[in-house]
């Protein structure tokens, strides 16, 4: 099953490798603000750290992750904001990479909010499920209340929630 258009996303284009860079490195000062274990800190201080000096290994790698088979990628038209799915081999998709130039500032909600609905009927039609790594509890709990026949599988390693989406024909919501 492929992945579907969704009118009002584009899909990458020149300089998109350096652009998911860049809000790689603000979603992880973002999500430091904001971590409040140690480990989280911990963790998230060694990754900030280490892409600095690893910059252009990093553009290279994202730049191979936007040609990937099976991958899809929703960029909003007005660039801040960037949805990426993966097929798994059992046809589920999962929520791969959800970055926005100004993380907190809503900029990712207005693109779920768009891709939504075509997606989960996509994924309805099709009998698949999807799977989501929250990268922590506040955004788990926002998946959990946009998306119905979303549950919470428990925590995800090295931080986060795993959350799972049901096909449409197993759910009793």
């Amino acid at each position: 099953m492929t992945l579907p258009d969704v009118p009002g996303t584009r899909p990458p284009g020149p300089g998109d490798a350096v652009r998911l860079t860049r809000w790689f490195r603000s979603g992880i000062r973002y999500s430091l603000r904001k971590a409040t274990s140690w480990r989280t800190r911990a963790y998230l201080r060694l990754l900030l750290t280490l892409s600095g000096p690893l910059w252009i290994l990093i553009v290279c790698l994202k730049w191979v992750e936007l040609r990937r088979p099976g991958r899809r990628y929703y960029f909003s038209l007005d660039d801040t904001a960037v949805l990426a799915f993966q097929v798994r081999r059992d046809g589920d998709w999962v929520l791969e990479d959800h970055d926005s130039q100004s993380p907190g500032t809503g900029q990712g909600l207005a693109l779920r909010n768009l891709v939504r609905p075509q997606l989960t009927e996509s994924l309805d039609a099709g009998g698949r499920g999807l799977h989501i790594t929250a990268a922590d509890v506040r955004l788990a709990a926002a998946y959990l209340a946009e998306t119905p026949g979303m549950i919470d599988l428990g925590p995800a390693w090295p931080r986060g929630r795993q959350l799972f989406r049901p096909p449409a024909a197993t759910r009793t919501d």
